[in-house]
């Protein structure tokens, strides 16, 4: 008991967050940019494969640990899918397998082609019970928060690993899915930005989830168009790029605001973005050199290592003081 004469209660597997899977991308993607960094610069591989192979492990503990509130807790983990923000997160998960599919890859293709053909139809299907549980249900605009780009991205993502395991006319049309789904939200939540009440604060870390789908679009793109460089057919993807930047920018703005945020889970919100930028601008970089592109690539590789290995030692730190779950207050205690 503690000294208040309060009966102390430890976190269980009821109180682990769906949010936790948005670290597990933050790392993976870290990992992948430095892959491309490695082929396009010259950098050593074994950062890649140390960052890899550390989100690999991290990724099935946090699957675990969220299989377990599952199994043991169900009503938790529907209050957290059916939850309009926390439900998104769930699309967290389906999206680590793609990135682990991109990863294993070049040492196993049966591997990378298993995880991607598990987590392909993984995304797909929780995008329609999301997307299909938005259009069923009556929210409030408020609920209309940068997560809830995260299925999308989850589509665009599945598009990049599609045409080197043959599957490029799926990939497209996965493609057009995360595409005009994207536009769509951010023309509602542009609308929710400008004309209603600020984010919560706690969320507020979320807004840079804004940049991941044109970073990831841009990627998927020239993947898709294999890699043209000039003409109309990279020209689009030369758009995607440029609105990546511009979002980028807008981004960079409110980066004093960003600074004041106290630290939570959806703190992990900048990270996964900023290595998909970075992947976006070092593929840009490699098709055409110069020194203004591969500064910006260098820069956001370099960024995004720093703020990833700085959320990474928070995390950490609040998992060993226990301030990392949230419990809410028993009854006795709220009475007081």
């Amino acid at each position: 008991a503690a000294t208040d004469g309060r009966r102390h209660r430890s976190p269980s597997t009821r109180h682990f967050p769906v949010q936790m899977f948005a670290s597990v991308l933050g790392l993976a993607a870290l990992g992948l940019a430095w892959r491309e960094a490695a082929e396009s610069f010259g950098f050593t591989v074994a950062v890649s494969e140390l960052f890899l192979g550390f989100a690999a492990g991290f990724y099935i503990a946090v699957l675990a640990f969220y299989g377990l509130k599952a199994m043991r807790h169900p009503d938790a983990a529907i209050e957290d899918f059916t939850d309009p923000i926390r439900g998104s997160y769930f699309a967290a998960a389906g999206m680590g397998l793609l990135l682990f599919s991109a990863a294993a890859a070049p040492h196993s293709p049966w591997l990378g082609q298993a995880l991607w053909i598990l987590g392909a139809p993984v995304n797909l299907a929780i995008t329609v019970a999301l997307v299909g549980g938005w259009m069923g249900r009556e929210f409030h605009i408020r609920h209309a928060t940068p997560v809830w780009f995260l299925p999308i991205a989850g589509n665009l993502l599945a598009a990049i690993g599609a045409p080197a395991l043959g599957y490029a006319e799926l990939g497209w049309m996965i493609f057009a899915v995360g595409i005009v789904l994207w536009m769509l939200l951010q023309v509602i939540i542009f609308y929710r930005l400008l004309f209603h009440e600020p984010i919560e604060q706690p969320l507020r870390p979320t807004i840079v989830i804004m940049l991941a789908p044109p970073a990831l679009a841009a990627i998927a793109y020239q993947v898709l168009a294999g890699g043209a460089s000039y003409g109309a057919v990279a020209g689009f993807g030369t758009m995607l790029y440029g609105l990546a930047l511009f979002v980028g920018l807008l981004l960079a703005v409110r980066i004093p605001m960003l600074m004041r945020m106290p630290f939570g889970l959806s703190a992990w919100s900048y990270s996964y973005p900023l290595a998909a930028f970075t992947i976006a601008a070092t593929l840009y970089a490699d098709r055409h050199p110069h020194w203004a592109a591969e500064t910006i690539a260098i820069a956001g590789l370099a960024g995004t290592t720093l703020i990833t290995l700085v959320l990474f030692v928070h995390t950490a730190r609040d998992l060993i003081a226990g301030r990392l779950f949230r419990l809410p207050a028993p009854k006795a205690e709220a009475q007081d």
